[in-house]
């Protein structure tokens, strides 16, 4: 899939006109209809109902947008990622912890490593267990310490 369909289409149903994406991405107004034709074929659905010169999006439209966004969102903290980093800022770090090592140990260590690293950009989220397991799961956390579910079995009771 090309990044310039998902951008002539996310243009598109930003301003509701074919017109409007191609003013803001600098093409014609037939290229970016091009690019929309060609987006469709691609994923095998209609974005746009047209009629006499309108376009209105689709439930898929709309569907595809959310997730396209998301993208964008992603794709600006890269960007931002970039602009720290050429300014010799380093990375980031996202720490969870539960709170008996959030509130005691953990920011005794994070201070130490600050004298070491001082331009990374460290977060730490004090949550409990269950939480930090989920972030773990969906790899929104580079460092996660929880405490490990006690599971009793029927021989021990």
């Amino acid at each position: 899939m090309n990044f310039l369909y998902l951008a002539a289409f996310r243009s598109v149903m930003l301003t509701g006109t074919i017109s409007g994406a191609a003013e803001i991405l600098g093409r014609s107004q037939p290229a970016v209809s091009r690019l929309i034709d060609k987006l469709e074929y691609e994923l095998g659905v209609s974005l746009f109902e047209r009629r006499k010169g309108l376009i209105t999006p689709t439930p898929t439209a709309q569907l595809l947008l959310d997730e396209i966004e998301r993208a964008y969102v992603s794709l600006e903290a890269l960007r931002t990622f970039s602009e720290r980093l050429a300014q010799g800022e380093g990375g980031q770090i996202s720490v969870a912890a539960m709170p008996a090592l959030g509130i005691s140990i953990i920011p005794q260590l994070l201070a130490r490593f600050r004298i070491d690293w001082p331009k990374t950009k460290v977060t730490l989220l004090v949550r409990l267990s269950v939480k930090i397991e989920e972030w773990a799961a969906a790899q929104q956390i580079d460092f996660g310490l929880a405490e490990a579910p006690v599971r009793i079995s029927h021989r021990d009771i």
